[in-house]
C-alpha cells in the first residue's frame, strides 16, 4: 500500500499474517502490539478493515485464528 489507497498482492499476503500475529498474541499471551510501532499498527488497521469488508466480520476470523493455533 504505497499510497494508502491501493492494496497490492504483497498486502494480501502480509495482512493475514499480521492479523494472525495480533489475534494469537492477544489470546494466548494477553499481549498487544506496542504503541511504539505506530506505522505497523496503522498499516494493520487499514489492511484488516479492507479484508473484513471483503470477506466478512472480524469476529469470525478471530475464532478461526484461535482454533488454528490451539
Amino acid at each position: 500500500m504505497s499510497n494508502g489507497q491501493n492494496i497490492c498482492s504483497v498486502d494480501m499476503i502480509l495482512a493475514p499474517n499480521l492479523y494472525h500475529l495480533q489475534v494469537s498474541i492477544g489470546h494466548f499471551k494477553k499481549w498487544s502490539m506496542p504503541e511504539s510501532i505506530s506505522h505497523v499498527r496503522n498499516y494493520m488497521k487499514v489492511c484488516i478493515l479492507f479484508l473484513c469488508a471483503c470477506v466478512g466480520a472480524e469476529n469470525i476470523f478471530c475464532a478461526r485464528v484461535v482454533a488454528v493455533w490451539k
